[in-house]
């Protein structure tokens, strides 16, 4: 339906022309989609201008999925996706938010897969340094520490050098 209502109104010059050109199907639907976008009529045809709807195979959508949960959670995807669609006809016409969602993934035994460069993974990073550090700072006693590199081996605080050059030998 989508797809007929945008082609329409990106051939269509005015709301006039796109509105006599819709079939009786698509004029009972355009209300629906201007309520559901929250625009008037006017508006709702201009954003139909430029809408591209892209149909893809369900073998297609599946595989997107599939890589998709591959990429977000530990364990086997296929799995975590048969739980999820299970909790989620559970929970139908309920407003469900991401943190509700990952926390119902990790219960059942599918964290979140930490990504290089996700925000998210650099925080907890962050706060686990911080937290080691003061974890150690903590533990120092307050007599200081002694520097036990510079006791155990005099070489690292003050290096040796060998001279090659056959000058200097003489």
């Amino acid at each position: 339906m989508l797809d007929g209502l945008s082609n329409r109104a990106a051939k269509s010059a005015s709301l006039d022309e796109f509105r006599s050109a819709l079939n009786s199907d698509e004029s009972d639907e355009l209300p629906n989609v201007a309520d559901a976008w929250g625009t008037d009529s006017e508006e709702t045809w201009r954003f139909l201008q430029h809408v591209h709807v892209e149909h893809h195979p369900r073998e297609v959508l599946g595989g997107l999925v599939h890589l998709t949960y591959e990429l977000l959670v530990q364990g086997d995807p296929d799995a975590a996706i048969d739980a999820l669609g299970s909790w989620l006809t559970k929970h139908l016409q309920e407003v469900l938010t991401a943190p509700e969602i990952w926390a119902y993934l990790s219960g059942a035994g599918f964290p979140r897969r930490p990504l290089a460069g996700d925000p998210d993974t650099l925080a907890a990073l962050t706060a686990t340094i911080e937290r080691q550090r003061r974890r150690a700072d903590a533990a120092q006693p307050a007599i200081g520490l002694v520097d036990l590199v510079g006791v155990l081996s005099p070489t690292l605080t003050a290096p040796r050098f060998t001279s090659t050059d056959s000058a200097s030998r003489s």
